[in-house]
């Protein structure tokens, strides 16, 4: 396939190919941008059409390289000698920071020549080698990386987000392997034929030294002393085109060094404040609380394989597993379900099937399709026989309204079905649009007890397009649940 020029990509799709070099899911990027999934996907594959590439990582990949400017011509990984050159190119840090801020007020903004910046981001990057060790941060959300700068191997993993144990991914030279949590498949990307050969991988494994690399305006803000130490504050700006904005939206980044090691402290950024309500996340501090060197004969020998990455793919298995160690048996309808109408599928076994242990609760999501069309999905939700009784859907014009309830049959066993009196007229669903005919009921839910576990079995969506958000669809549906074993 050709490749094509990316200056042909409207300012939407530039905003969508930004997230996508992220690692955005379909999902995560409509929920970013304000628009539906299914927009989403169109303007995905429009990138993958307009750049001549076949998947998300290749149209990333070529993100990364219209980002890769200036410092390409000059090889950084390839002038470490050895630990001498590394305190030659930390000190040297210390010097160009000492110079620069001194010239000025104690938060006096100084923008770097490209020399400094150069001489500044070597070192940044220097100071994650030294020469049969391994560089080991752990964050304060206790979020985790390994370098292993002789053998140019990387591995990431996630600390509160995710799984316990979840490794993001491993990168062995330009080449990462990840779990896309959109597929729930393993990817690897291999960017060795589009970068430079004297280029480290290094740039993309550390988001704040990427964004010290990528920035378009790199300056010195300040110095401050934490524990001692001198601390730097960089802030890297980057043009990131957006909508309503086609000059772009400024992307800053501050990034914390410490004027002896050259290593990075802490960073944050994002968009700017009145854009930044659209990205959640955005802004989050990182501050690292461990920053050493080990032994890379006391790691497993597999610790960089991508075999570790494969381990960490969420399964429906190990999910339900997880809500059965509450004591809670979990019946569901399978990880897929075929219908007349269309599919009801677990997508993301991550995301779409949760245990909460302080309520003692399990909760399993069902996304229905019908051809090209998503009209919302069911829900299925898990408590033990006896416990806290189910109520209505969190919906705030419900939360006063009564319910009609009828008894009911589910798999020869007396079960509830409630129907809101409230009707759809007038209440808008979240995206805005009416939730069905005005004179339908705003939702249905069933409650049925088997002997060791209770479940709630509810349409999650407007009851416009979703076919369950039906009497009885909604009992027909009942009848295939079973047990997760």
């Amino acid at each position: 396939m050709h490749r094509r020029d990316p200056n042909q990509l409207t300012d939407r799709e530039h905003e969508v190919l930004e997230l996508l070099r992220r690692d955005f899911t379909n999902e995560q990027i409509a929920r970013r941008l304000g628009i539906s999934v299914d927009g989403a996907k169109y303007h995905v594959s429009q990138i993958l059409s307009k750049l001549g590439v076949a998947t998300r990582e290749e149209a990333a990949a070529v993100a990364l390289s219209e980002r890769r400017r200036w410092w390409v011509a000059w090889p950084l990984w390839g002038k470490i000698a050895g630990a001498a050159t590394v305190a030659a190119a930390v000190a040297g840090l210390a010097v160009l920071a000492w110079g620069v801020v001194r010239t000025g007020g104690p938060d006096e903004r100084t923008v770097l020549s490209q020399t400094e910046r150069s001489t500044l981001i070597e070192a940044a990057t220097n100071a994650v080698h030294r020469p049969g060790m391994v560089f080991h941060a752990v964050s304060k959300n206790g979020s985790e990386l390994w370098i292993d700068g002789d053998r140019q191997l990387f591995r990431q993993q996630a600390g509160k987000e995710g799984e316990d144990g979840f490794v993001v991914r491993v990168g062995d030279g330009w080449k990462t392997t990840r779990v896309d949590v959109s597929t729930n498949q393993l990817v690897t990307l291999d960017l060795t034929s589009r970068v430079d050969a004297n280029d480290h991988p290094v740039f993309n494994w550390i988001e704040p030294l990427r964004a010290l690399v990528n920035a378009e305006d790199l300056s010195i803000t300040k110095e401050k002393f934490s524990a001692g130490h001198k601390i730097i504050v960089l802030e890297a700006t980057t043009l990131v085109p957006f909508e309503d904005h086609p000059e772009g939206v400024p992307v800053r980044w501050s990034v914390e060094l410490d004027a002896d090691s050259s290593l990075i402290q802490a960073y944050e950024g994002g968009l700017p404040s009145d854009v930044r309500r659209q990205f959640e996340g955005e802004g989050e501090r990182v501050e690292y609380t461990t920053l050493e060197f080990i032994d890379p004969t006391k790691l497993p020998a597999d610790f960089f394989s991508p075999d570790v990455v494969r381990a960490s793919i969420s399964t429906a298995e190990r999910r339900v597993q997880q809500i059965e160690a509450l004591g809670i048996s979990v019946y569901w309808l399978g990880e897929r379900l075929n219908t007349e109408g269309g599919t009801l599928s677990i997508l993301d076994p991550r995301s779409n099937i949760s245990a909460d242990e302080e309520r003692r609760e399990g909760s399993l999501y069902y996304s229905f399709r019908a051809g090209q069309v998503s009209p919302g999905g069911v829900r299925i939700l898990l408590r033990p026989a006896g416990g806290i009784p189910f109520g209505p859907p969190d919906i705030p014009e419900t939360s006063e309204q009564p319910e009609q309830e009828d008894n009911v049959t589910v798999q020869g066993r007396e079960a509830i079905l409630y129907t809101s009196l409230l009707r759809a007229a007038g209440i808008l669903c979240p995206a805005g649009t009416p939730c069905g005919p005005a004179d339908a009921a705003l939702y249905h839910r069933l409650v049925v007890v088997f002997d060791d576990a209770a479940i709630q079995l509810e349409a999650i969506g407007g009851p416009l397009d979703n076919p369950f958000n039906d009497r009885d669809a909604l009992l027909a549906l009942a009848e295939f649940l079973k047990p997760a074993n």
